[in-house]
Order: C-alpha cells, then sequence, then structure tokens
C-alpha cells in the first residue's frame, strides 16, 4: 500500500466491476510454525502431511479433462489440480484423495472428516521448503454441490483438500468432505 501511495498509483475501485486495483487484505504472510521451511516464492507440492490424522502423502498431478475433476491413479497418494494454482500463488489450492478403495479398504483420506479448524496441514516442495495451512472450516456437501463453489479463488493463499463422505450407495458416496484452510 505504501508503495502504491507513493507512486500515487490509483487504489480504489476500477471500473471493470468494481474490482480494486490492490487489494492489501488479499496478500497477508503466515510464515508457518517452524515444523518445515516457508518458501517465500510459488512451488510445486510433492508431499502433503497432516500429523492430526497421520497422513505422509506423496502428491500427483491430477487433471481436469471436460470439466470434470479425475481422481488420483493410487489410493496412498493425493492429487493436486496444477491446473488451479500452486502454493505461494495467493490463490485457492486444491488437492483431493480417495477415502477408501476397493480391495484396500480405507486410504489416504480415510480420516480427513476428523480435522478441526485450527489443525495444521503441511505442503512440502522438493527442495524441503513448503507452506503451513490452518484449517479454517470442516464441511460435508451434497455430491451433486457445483464444484466451483468449492475450488475457486477465495482472495487469499488457501488449501482445499476434498474426499468423500456420507453414505455409499452401492456405487458412489452420497456428498463429498470438504477441508477448507489458510
Amino acid at each position: 500500500m505504501e508503495l502504491a501511495r507513493q507512486s500515487d498509483a490509483p487504489t480504489g475501485p476500477a471500473e471493470r466491476g468494481n474490482l480494486p486495483l490492490f487489494d492489501p487484505s488479499r496478500f497477508v504472510e503466515f510464515t508457518g510454525d517452524g515444523t518445515i521451511a516457508n518458501d517465500d516464492q510459488a512451488f510445486d507440492p510433492v508431499r502433503l502431511l497432516i500429523p492430526k490424522i497421520k497422513v505422509d502423502a506423496a502428491i500427483e498431478i491430477t487433471t481436469v479433462q471436460a470439466g470434470v475433476m479425475s481422481n488420483p491413479t493410487d489410493p496412498w497418494k493425493a492429487g493436486w489440480y496444477q491446473s488451479f494454482s500452486r502454493p505461494g500463488e495467493w490463490s485457492n489450492t486444491v488437492i483431493a484423495g480417495h477415502r477408501d478403495w476397493w480391495g484396500f479398504g480405507p486410504v489416504v483420506f480415510w480420516d480427513l472428516g476428523w480435522l478441526q479448524p485450527g489443525d495444521k496441514i503441511y505442503l512440502i516442495a522438493a527442495d524441503g521448503s513448503g507452506a503451513t495451512y490452518v484449517v479454517g472450516t470442516v464441511e460435508v456437501v451434497p455430491r451433486s454441490v457445483d464444484p466451483q463453489t468449492i475450488i475457486n479463488d477465495v482472495g487469499y493463499e488457501a488449501l482445499t483438500l476434498i474426499t468423500c463422505g456420507g453414505s455409499w450407495t452401492g456405487t458412489e458416496y452420497t456428498d463429498r468432505i470438504v477441508i477448507h484452510a489458510y
């Protein structure tokens, strides 16, 4: 904000859509809790740690094809949707994982619904640095919910984790468990 003022750059609402040219609340710096070194730039995550539920998972890149989010191919890995956002890009990074798997039983995100506000989640880069996220909300939404309402940019550095939830119908789960962290 100081640089904008010194440069006489406008910081008020823009004419197109009434969006601000600069929103300082979007860029809140958080250095983590010391568990991992905080990366000071955007990075590709290779590992996901959630100590409370004992998740230590490698990350595979998952895609969106014809508007449908694909699932991770390995039941023990978390799937990162690289096309949405990278950690450190001041947007919403989205990661999905399986809750259970035919022939395996409970897998990587089996206990995801046990997370509570305040729990820590760590995304790790290849060099060991990364980002620390804090759980803000845990919600269960119908499977039919518009995914855009879950994966959209939220206006700040965020992480969204998604897995199946609700009742098993014999072919699919009725709901989704969604973790929103910042």
